[in-house]
């Protein structure tokens, strides 16, 4: 798939279940964005610490889930009233390489106003969910993923 192709209908995720057990190759159809909403297509995503203590048994999360919130992907498709520009004021569009780690929180919270949102209430994390068969995270991070079946070579 080039870069410049219509995405797929559908997607394959790596589900874990548990310690233990293999990865689980699931497809999900590719969401189309809603307002405010990019749908990315995946090039890279990483396992941090917290991830790979979950895969090992040392730290139990609800499961099943998808591991993996530090991604970075290009834009595929851009919802209505969907950022522009990023945080630096450089404009976004279709093919633009993006990087983010998927959290979520309240942006009133306390913690939050005092700018650390990962802290904040109401804190959604990819990989620390329950995955629900549905795209997550619960469109609370303004942000879709397209798991690609195919290998892109191209480096962030």
């Amino acid at each position: 798939m080039k870069h410049t192709d219509t995405p797929p209908d559908f997607s394959k995720t790596a589900v874990f279940h548990q310690t233990g057990q293999p990865l689980e190759i699931i497809q999900l159809p590719v969401p189309s964005p809603g307002p405010g909403e990019l749908l990315v297509r995946i090039e890279c995503t990483t396992l941090c610490r917290s991830d790979l203590n979950t895969y090992c048994g040392k730290r139990i999360e609800p499961s099943p889930t998808i591991l993996g919130h530090e991604i970075v992907g290009r834009i595929v498709r851009l919802g209505a009233q969907a950022p522009r520009e990023d945080l630096r004021g450089a404009a976004l569009g279709l093919n633009d390489r993006i990087t983010w780690a998927i959290y979520a929180s309240d942006p009133d919270s306390p913690l939050a106003q005092k700018g650390i949102p990962q802290k904040g209430d109401r804190l959604f994390k990819y990989g620390h969910e329950a995955h629900r068969n549905q795209w997550a995270p619960r469109r609370a991070e303004r942000i879709h993923c397209i798991a690609p079946a195919y290998a892109d070579r191209q480096t962030a």
